[in-house]
């Protein structure tokens, strides 16, 4: 008697839990942009793979970003310059709602309000003047000591090219130089350290120098004695671009640029173990028509992009190089640009 009383309550059982899993619904899917089960309502052409430096691949969608909030030539931008100035903008960093950009030309440094004024006493052009060319390619800022570092790409050195890394005090005043470790030769230092981003990790301060002609990232500490940097971990740009132009921090997460191709990517960096999220978001710069009109076309209009930076969350800041390509591209070189980013 009690056996059966057993198996009917073991039946029971089973049809209720069989009920259960019929009505269950999945789960939702992860809402993380760019993740193998997340899903985007923003229109997509292509899906790509990125890969982490921990080696797992994940498909990413790609978002475009709509036209600039606002836009500016750079030489608009300051008092006593005109159309045949040049301001060939090669990095930036946000400090304070300020934008401070280099130029590979020019030696002074420009501070600007993020409104992009034009013709503006608030605007400023800081430092020497000299019809030499700086080789300025990245900018970023140490807010512990209100220190600014700029890099340049690759200069000669002790028989070799080596990056040369400038640290300016919070008036932009020049304070000292070192050399980075990182190693090219005559053929390969056209393509070296092109974006720079500072980090104090563990009370110990880093500088990410990234490489623009393989998308590898030095993760750098300073030498007391001589003021050079040493490279201590090593990480490889999850976005696989023809080219890298620019890397920027901002919180946790990291941007890598390509000017070449017009887009850039956000993930997630991780620097207890010095490696970078598999799964991150790409994003492609305004596209145009033949006319260079923004959304009409499948033309890339954005290139030549090497500044980026946040002005907070969902708005960010870029600045152009000079354009050696077609008119379409032309007409935003040279050129500052506020963004958002889409949802």
């Amino acid at each position: 008697m009690s056996i059966r009383l057993l198996s009917a309550s073991l039946l029971g059982s089973l049809l209720l839990l069989s009920a259960c899993l019929k009505n269950t619904q999945p789960l939702p899917a992860s809402t993380t942009t760019g993740s193998t089960t997340g899903t985007s309502t923003t229109s997509t052409t292509s899906t790509t793979s990125t890969t982490s430096s921990t080696g797992g691949v994940q498909p990413d969608v790609l978002k475009f970003l709509s036209a600039p909030l606002r836009e500016s030539k750079c030489y608009t931008l300051y008092q006593g310059t005109n159309s045949s100035s040049s301001f060939e903008g090669s990095g930036l960093t946000v400090v304070n709602g300020l934008i401070y950009m280099v130029y590979d030309n020019l030696f002074e440094i420009g501070i600007a309000s993020n409104g992009l004024p034009q013709n503006s006493a608030s605007n400023q052009l800081v430092g020497p003047s000299s019809s030499a060319s700086s080789n300025f390619e990245a900018i970023t800022h140490n807010p512990f000591t209100n220190h600014f570092f700029v890099s340049i790409e690759a200069a000669k050195h002790n028989g070799a090219y080596n990056p040369e890394i400038r640290e300016y005090d919070g008036n932009m005043k020049f304070l000292s130089s070192g050399w980075a470790d990182a190693l090219f030769t005559s053929s390969t230092q056209g393509k070296g350290m092109e974006g720079l981003a500072y980090l104090r990790y563990n009370n110990t301060d880093y500088l990410l120098g990234l490489i623009e002609g393989t998308g590898k990232i030095h993760v750098m500490k300073q030498n007391t004695a001589d003021n050079d940097w040493t490279t201590v971990a090593m990480m490889q740009s999850p976005a696989h671009y023809s080219d890298y132009s620019e890397l920027t921090l901002h919180g946790n997460q990291i941007v890598i640029v390509s000017q070449e191709e017009s887009k850039f990517w956000i993930g997630t960096l991780d620097p207890a173990s010095w490696t970078i999220s598999a799964t991150g978001q790409s994003y492609q710069f305004p596209l145009g028509d033949n006319s260079g009109n923004i959304g009409g076309g499948s033309n890339i209009i954005y290139a030549y992009m090497e500044g980026f930076g946040f002005l907070d969350d969902s708005t960010i800041v870029t600045c152009s190089d000079k354009s050696g390509g077609s008119g379409l591209t032309r007409n935003k070189s040279e050129s500052v640009q506020v963004f958002r980013l889409p949802k």
